[in-house]
């Protein structure tokens, strides 16, 4: 199978769509998805990129920005999407892999995910090297750094 890592373009939203509603369940509508995408993907403090294969979307991860003033900057993952049918052959891990590459060169090394722990155990699977902890609710995961308790 060969995969393609690559930045969101027009034309993707269908194929996002199709993965926040039924792998993450976000009931989104398709024309809010679609602005959505259109007005993050022009925003340099957002990284959208797409697994492709044979032309058909079949994951997605969205990064941002994350200031805040009691440690540096660093990058934040918002979503992480794979097709059931491409789970666990490690499109996640490549997708994770695309947004450390941003951050890098942006000399950001820093990462945090944060997920609903409900839902985090099947979107977790692809951090395996990175340290997961549960607080109030929510698992945080760093890498190349330590998250302090707050």
């Amino acid at each position: 199978m060969d995969v393609t890592i690559r930045r969101y373009h027009a034309g993707d939203e269908a194929g996002v769509w199709q993965l926040n509603t039924q792998v993450l369940g976000y009931p989104f509508s398709y024309e809010e998805t679609a602005v959505k995408l259109a007005l993050l993907a022009e925003n340099p403090e957002h990284c959208i990129l797409i697994a492709q294969v044979d032309g058909e979307v079949v994951g997605h991860i969205h990064g941002t920005d994350y200031e805040v003033l009691y440690m540096p900057s660093y990058k934040n993952i918002l979503a992480l999407a794979v097709a059931k049918d491409y789970q666990h052959q490690g499109i996640g891990h490549t997708l994770l892999q695309g947004v450390e590459q941003w951050a890098r060169t942006l000399r950001e090394q820093l990462m945090f995910a944060w997920f609903l722990v409900k839902n985090a155990q099947k979107r977790m699977n692809f951090t395996q090297p990175v340290a997961i902890r549960e607080r109030k609710n929510k698992l945080i995961s760093v890498k190349n750094g330590k998250e302090k308790a707050r």
